[in-house]
């Protein structure tokens, strides 16, 4: 996110998504609440996956007619679960394209951040623990529990070399990051 854009819209399953992105933002790059606009499912009100995936066409057609006006970032959080970032990469494209929206461009301020298995995997290893991408770790007590945990992955993300045990789905969140940062 560049400290340019006037606004960054997140789409995003819960609360402890949005507190753990949020937070990062505003570390990495100096992005205070007001310029942040947040989609995230109600709570108990169906799938959170289900839910980024269908909001995903009307913001990205958003975002396509704003940023004419206005440097607008996309970002859109859902968990991989049981299956690979790259199959809910291509569900999030496929959901696209049955909406009959192109999909993301290369060049467009777009960013896909799918924690493997879940978000508290990543809070789990940024804190410092052994993980898997597999395993299911507990939620946390608070949500803002988490803000040391972007921190961490602010910090690494702004580094060329990624610790050796990284998980893949943190290296891909770190090169999705790059997609909204870079100067236009």
């Amino acid at each position: 996110m560049s400290k340019n854009s006037s606004q960054v819209i997140i789409i995003c399953e819960d609360t402890q998504q949005e507190v753990f992105v949020r937070h990062f933002l505003k570390k990495a790059e100096g992005i205070g609440n007001h310029a942040v606009r947040v989609n995230k499912n109600p709570s108990g009100k169906g799938s959170g996956e289900q839910f980024v995936r269908k909001q995903l066409p009307d913001q990205l057609k958003a975002i396509r007619g704003r940023t004419a006006k206005a440097k607008t970032d996309l970002i859109v959080v859902i968990d991989a679960d049981i299956s690979t970032v790259s199959q809910i990469m291509q569900k999030l494209e496929a959901t696209c394209s049955e909406q009959h929206i192109n999909r993301r461009e290369k060049h467009e301020r777009v960013s896909f951040i799918i924690p493997k298995r879940n978000i508290e995997t990543w809070i789990h290893y940024l804190d410092g623990h052994e993980t898997n991408e597999e395993s299911v770790y507990q939620k946390m007590q608070k949500e803002s529990d988490c803000k040391s945990a972007a921190d961490s992955l602010r910090r690494i993300c702004s580094t060329k070399k990624t610790p050796d045990n990284f998980p893949d789905s943190l290296q891909t969140a770190c090169l999705e990051y790059k997609r909204v940062t870079r100067d236009e």
